[in-house]
């Protein structure tokens, strides 16, 4: 699975010596098991747990079931719930340390049960306190 870190790509071969490549890369954020990066729609900045940016998962659960996945994983990580909508797009705001995740679920689509959950890191106070340099 490639996914595009910063401006490197991280492929499996790269991260052969890895026991899992998530978890050496996003090691604060839970996977839904069976659960697939979306490599074409993913760019993440950072690893462990000072990455940022977004990460789309492909998840052969329902939408229902990932909104509950999430609301109690990342509770029981140690991420604060700041706000939840539930509804056709569901939307889970949390809050750990300098950071702020939005969790976006969708159902996959007609032909599919599964769902498409967008994750999107950002530091709290914006990039600048991040360290990242913009230009």
């Amino acid at each position: 699975f490639p996914v595009t870190i910063g401006m490197n790509t991280v492929t499996s071969n790269s991260l052969e010596n890895v026991a899992d490549p998530k978890q050496y890369m996003l090691h604060d954020f839970p996977f839904p098991q069976g659960s697939q990066i979306d490599s074409h729609k993913s760019l993440i900045f950072g690893a462990g747990s000072h990455w940022i940016g977004r990460l789309v998962i492909v998840a052969s659960k329902s939408s229902g079931e990932m909104f509950v996945f999430f609301r109690e994983s990342l509770s029981a990580q140690g991420w604060s719930l700041i706000s939840a909508s539930r509804s056709k797009s569901s939307v889970l705001i949390f809050q750990k340390d300098a950071r702020v995740i939005n969790v976006e679920v969708n159902d996959s689509g007609v032909l599919s049960s599964g769902s498409e959950i967008i994750i999107t890191a950002t530091p709290k106070n914006g990039v600048e306190s991040s360290g990242v340099k913009v230009k």
